[in-house]
This record gives structure tokens, sequence and C-alpha cells, in this order.
């Protein structure tokens, strides 16, 4: 699977051509998010409440969903948590990699992944549309669902194309903290052990009490304070494993103007460094204050391609 340097064209993001998917799979999240008909009881852990129910399509794998809370964490700050690859391979304990193939908003774009196989069964590979809708009361819906297969997404040698029926995570306010519900209809295809469909069940509700943990215990990932800015978001990414590196790389507007709030407690300690690469950064300022760095935008960085990155120091 070719994975472009550049997930927006040129710079730009694209149409999207799967709003139907996603507004359908958000329409069957949001009836299932609080929903008690059907649902079993799988497990708790550390408060969290994992569930499972029979799929309407007499699917062998259930639905699973994971259900907890965390405190002194809003939904935007978890929002960085859950959407950040560099962070998913520390509390999905079946995801490998994933990678954005093409954006066509800030947070609409189509992806592929891969999930860990074993010595009996293949790793299992995905191609989907992700999109993330925001509720005036702080809520925040995040959809994901495979595609068809547009000719540049083909079988790839080694793994099992699954389809991703439906997957999504609700985060609404609570108190000062935030309530939490992942739900997931995968069907991996191909033939699979009972004790691994026994296993992805097992597992994949684990997301919820395994990301809480790894936030209460990580922080909060660098992220804009603005939830929309006038400069078009590229790239935006993170890796624990190399200096905590936050990358957000944009096409510059002239005269935007945002925060990137920077978790100085339990994320970068010790401190952090913030760098500018690109075209234009001469006309780039960046302000640091305490848990913020502020970016300003002249008119040399119009149009221009350029980086922010935050790394521990």
């Amino acid at each position: 699977m070719e994975v472009p340097n550049d997930p927006a064209d040129n710079g730009y993001f694209q149409p999207n051509p799967y709003t139907d998917i996603t507004e359908r799979i958000l329409e069957n999240l949001k009836a299932e998010f609080d929903s008690t008909e059907g649902w079993q009881l799988i497990g708790t852990k550390n408060g969290a409440v994992m569930e499972k129910k029979t799929a309407i399509d007499g699917s062998a794998i259930p639905v699973v969903r994971g259900k907890g809370t965390i405190e002194g964490v809003k939904p935007y700050q978890f929002y960085s948590i859950v959407t950040h690859t560099g962070a998913r391979q520390h509390w999905d304990p079946r995801f490998e990699a994933g990678y954005a193939l093409k954006r066509y908003s800030r947070r609409a774009y189509k992806f592929y992944t891969i999930q860990k196989g074993s010595f009996l069964v293949q790793p299992r590979d995905f191609v989907g549309v992700s999109d993330t809708i925001f509720e005036e009361d702080g809520s925040i819906y995040v959809a994901q669902g495979s595609v068809p297969d547009d000719g540049e997404t083909g079988p790839v040698e080694g793994r099992t194309r699954g389809t991703l029926h439906l997957a999504g995570w609700s985060i609404k306010p609570k108190g000062d903290g935030s309530e939490i519900t992942y739900i997931v209809h995968v069907n991996p295809n191909g033939s699979i052990p009972t004790a691994i469909v026994a296993s992805v069940v097992q597992d994949t509700p684990l997301s919820v009490p395994n990301a809480i943990d790894w936030c209460q215990k990580e922080g909060i990932i660098p992220h804009i304070e603005q939830l929309d800015i006038k400069s078009t978001v590229r790239i935006e990414s993170y890796s624990h494993e190399d200096a905590k590196k936050y990358r957000l790389a944009l096409l510059g507007k002239a005269g935007d103007e945002f925060d990137i709030l920077v978790d100085e407690e339990k994320k970068y300690p010790d401190g952090y460094n913030v760098e500018k690469i690109g075209e234009g950064i001469d006309y780039v300022q960046l302000t640091t204050s305490k848990g913020k760095v502020h970016a300003k935008i002249g008119e040399g960085a119009d149009g221009r391609k350029f980086e922010i990155i935050i790394t521990t120091k």
C-alpha cells in the first residue's frame, strides 16, 4: 500500500466522496452509544465496562462496546489521545499501524490500518473513512467504516482485507472530565479460529480503559485549541517514541492566529522544544507561554507549506 507523504493533495483538501457512509454510521452509532437493549456484560476494568451485542446481520463476531469516564480531561483533550496513531499503539492491543491516504477536511480522511496477526492468523488490514462531528454542548463523535476499493487500495500480500462495518467514539462532557464510549463492529473475513475470535471480542473494548490509563499516565498530546483555523492542516501527527514529537504541517493563511496547548505537567515535565521548518518560516511567529504556543502567520507565509514541531527536551 503506497502511503502518500502529503494526504492533502498539493496542500489542499480534496472532495469527500464518502459523506453518505459516515452519516449512516454515525446514525447507527448514536442509536447504540447509550442503548441498553441486547447488550451483555463482558467484564470491567478500572471502573470501565466492556459489553457485546449480537449483530443484526448475523455476523459471527458481535458488536462490542467499551464505556468509561476520566476526570480532569475535557472531551477535546481526550480526543487527541484517540485520534493519533502514535498514541493508539499504546492503548489498542490489536493495532499495528495506520496512515492517512487522502484528507478531505481537517478531520475527515481516508485511512489504511493494520491489525496484528499471529502464527495462526494473517494480519488484517482495512481501508476506510473517518470523520468527526463536534456538538454545541462540547460532545465529540467520531465515525469510521470501510469504503469500496477505488482501484488504488487493492489487496496487500500477506494480509487479509477485513470489513469495518462501523466504529466510533462518543466523548461527552461530564463534570470536569469526560464520559467515553467506543463501539466496534468488524468482520475480519477469512477463516479464524474460535479462540482468536474470542480474543478480539475481549481485547477491542479494552481500548477504553487502556486509553484512559495511558492518558492519565502520559498526559495530553499537543493540539490546536481552536476548533477551526484559517490555515490548512495537512498533517497532524504524534510519535511517543521519537522524543514525544508533535508535528503540525500547514498551508499558511496570512493573518491566521491560533494556540497549540502543551501539557507541561505530564507530557513534557522537563520542558519542550519548539521548531519551525519549511517555506516562509521567517513570517511565522511563535510565542511560548505557560502551557501554550501561540502561532501568528504573516503575509510572507501565505500559501506556503511549513511545519511546527514540538519535542521533549
